[in-house]
């Protein structure tokens, strides 16, 4: 057993040949149970005739894969009791060594451990960053107006593509107009301006247009509102940027040796999301990576950097709320975890649990280091 720069055991060892052959008549049951001979049924050739058509290094390999899966488990616990305070998080990688009937099998197995995470001063760094904080967010009257400006421009276009519904088929059968410019403007075949989007008629913001938009009473109504509501927006941003400004300034001081597991865990979460993402759009990964003249390992090295700062990140999180003694409330967690399996019946309830306690967890550091005036 040896313990790597890397936060990483490596465990090298044998499994006896005796313990291998204990698994042959496993192996065979499992190899056979596919295996057709004529003149008897599937998964009834006798032991004989099934070790003579496999071959027997076939055989010998999945007998001593069996006994490496059974035995793992037991040399794993060893191994971690001889390096106290180890804490595997992940699974292994497991290399074969040496292998051949009749004989011992070598293996080599490397796992990801929690590494050790050296915090900076993090409660001087967060009342650093609080005293840096910015002002009360505030929101003028052009701001209120952009808005309406935005929903009359949308409510137009909708409006103009119901108007327009019908006419492309014969709009496409028709000659093109002739289009050429004079003065800056563009005009058509017969000298007329085109419109710019953006000069077409919009729909007058009056107080039915305001009460189309929701539970609004008035023009006015909609502007109180609309000002609060872009308030709140900037208050929720300026808090977050606030969180994140705080953690990223731990994370940079903080000491970490991350384990490659770890870092490629991040990267498989980033890819599912983003494959999730594309497929809401209409598209598939394989349609954005010719698009994109790009692939998947292309991505993963553009996205490492940021993966690596996610994990360090949760590792400094969870580093926080071990030093402070911050666990969520199991009725929280419980509460939140009954809504996920209700929305999601085939999810791991387990797994569900997890990722809820570690989001009320880090949710918990925040605003522990928010408090910190």
């Amino acid at each position: 057993v040896k313990k790597l720069e890397t936060s990483e055991l490596e465990i090298e060892g044998e499994i006896l040949a005796e313990k291998i052959e204990s698994h042959i008549d496993e192996a065979l049951q499992h190899l056979g149970k596919d295996v057709e001979i004529p003149g008897f049924r599937k998964g009834k050739v006798p032991t004989d005739m099934l070790k003579q058509k496999l071959g027997e290094m076939a055989v010998w390999t999945e007998a001593a894969e069996h006994a490496l899966r059974t035995e793992y488990p037991e040399i794993l616990k060893t191994a971690i009791e001889k390096e106290k305070g180890a804490e595997p998080i992940s699974s292994p990688e497991i290399t074969i060594t040496k292998m051949a009937p009749g004989n011992p099998l070598g293996f080599k197995a490397k796992i990801a451990l929690m590494p050790e995470v050296k915090l900076p001063d993090y409660k001087k760094i967060a009342k650093k960053k609080l005293e840096e904080k910015s002002a009360e967010p505030e929101v003028g009257d052009k701001e209120v107006e952009d808005l309406m400006l935005q929903l009359q421009k949308a409510r137009g276009k909708h409006e103009k593509a119901i108007k327009d519904k019908g006419k492309e088929k014969d709009a496409l059968s028709e000659e093109p107009n002739e289009v050429k410019q004079e003065g800056g403007a563009l005009l058509d075949a017969q000298g007329n301006p085109i419109k710019k989007e953006d000069d077409a008629d919009l729909p007058k913001f009056d107080d039915e247009f305001a009460k189309s938009l929701g539970d609004f009473k008035s023009v006015d109504d909609f502007k109180k509102r609309a000002k609060e509501n872009l308030i709140e927006e900037k208050k929720m941003r300026a808090k977050e940027e606030l969180r994140f400004g705080i953690i990223d300034a731990v994370v940079d001081e903080a000491k970490i040796v991350l384990p490659e597991a770890l870092v490629r865990g991040e990267l498989q979460q980033m890819m599912a999301q983003f494959e999730g993402d594309i497929a809401r759009a209409g598209h598939t990964m394989a349609d954005y990576l010719k698009r994109s003249n790009k692939t998947e390992e292309d991505l993963q090295k553009e996205w490492r950097p940021k993966a690596d700062k996610r994990a360090k990140t949760q590792l400094v999180l969870h580093a926080i709320a071990e030093a402070e003694k911050l666990e969520p409330e199991k009725e929280k967690v419980e509460e939140n975890v009954a809504k996920m399996m209700a929305q999601y019946k085939d999810a791991d309830e387990n797994r569900a649990r997890a990722y809820i306690s570690s989001l009320l967890q880090n949710e918990k550091v925040f605003e522990f280091l928010e408090g910190l005036h």
